[in-house]
């Protein structure tokens, strides 16, 4: 039996932990040891440590806070060829898990940048395949008010490739290369009711369950389950389908949960509330760990797949 391939995990825009990040790498180019295991405040909270403790090899990824795609999934191939093939032992190839923007910049970088004989899969979570409404919006505030150069001027052009006719012309560039290729993929969507999503994004909430089409209905908070799930199949040049696996959350779960974290506004859904603090303690850690477990239940289920390559 082959070894199993190993799994990089690839982050989404605006990483809200990329004030850790830069520390860690500050104390890393001065040469001082500091653990980079220690996950509990990490983008993707608990989910390395928990594959691992669970035999699973893994690895973050880390690209740029808010450029495009196209830049983005540049630094993600620099740094897949680094942390997995620029070594002693290379794997054949690797698994790759996405969680929202992550997803497309995976999808650009097999699709464009010579990589894609060395990923064997790409499981995407929570990603915006048909964009998402709320970048609309957002989009054409920024230019109305700031002007259109005011995302390239600050680096910020990653949130103009989410919009819905971003994503349509990137999905017209790419599909046929991604339907050619031997790479897996599958796609996992959740949403969530209004009063249980994190709180600072009720308001995205409406906004994209009011819009029409793709970009808009029922969501995460930030992203339409229907842009979630991408399409079923993808078309081949000789007309052949390729199948693209959809997949929901065992359980309602927003943009933020989709990585580990937990905020209050969860306890509503419990059917008794209670000001116990050692129940809700309970309900969270419960929580936390049946989305670590999704994660584990997508390494087990791509790693089978090593088998046959």
């Amino acid at each position: 039996m082959p070894n199993k391939y190993p799994i990089a995990l690839a982050h989404g825009i605006a990483r809200f932990d990329a004030f850790r990040q830069r520390i860690l790498d500050f104390f890393e180019n001065l040469q001082i040891f500091v653990s980079k295991d220690d996950d509990n405040a990490h983008y993707f909270r608990h989910i390395a440590s928990h594959l691992k403790a669970n035999g699973i090899e893994v690895r973050h990824t880390n690209v740029q806070f808010a450029a495009s795609v196209k830049e983005r999934a540049a630094k993600l191939k620099e740094e897949i060829e680094n942390k997995f093939f620029n070594v002693d032992q290379p794997p054949m190839k690797v698994h790759i898990i996405a969680h929202s923007m992550g997803g497309l910049d995976a999808r650009y970088m097999i699709a464009n940048l010579g990589i894609a004989d060395k990923i064997a899969s790409l499981t995407t979570i929570g990603t915006p395949h048909h964009g998402t409404s709320l970048a609309d919006k957002g989009i054409a505030f920024v230019e109305k008010n700031a002007g259109k150069d005011f995302l390239e001027v600050f680096k910020l052009e990653g949130f103009a490739d989410l919009t819905t006719a971003a994503c349509e012309k990137f999905n017209v560039e790419n599909e046929a290369k991604e339907a050619s290729n031997n790479v897996f993929y599958q796609v996992y969507a959740s949403f969530e009711q209004k009063d249980l999503i994190f709180e600072p994004w009720q308001k995205s909430w409406q906004i994209i369950r009011d819009c029409q089409g793709v970009g808009g209905g029922d969501n995460d908070g930030l992203v339409p389950i229907g842009s979630q799930l991408w399409k079923p199949f993808l078309l081949k040049e000789d007309g052949a389908p390729k199948t693209i696996i959809q997949n929901f959350f065992p359980f309602p779960a927003d943009h933020l949960n989709q990585i580990g974290w937990f905020e209050k506004n969860e306890f509503r859904s419990l059917t008794h509330f209670t000001l116990n603090p050692i129940k809700l303690a309970r309900f969270a850690l419960d929580y936390e760990r049946k989305v670590r477990d999704v994660y584990l239940q997508i390494a087990k289920t791509v790693q089978a797949l090593d088998d046959d390559n």
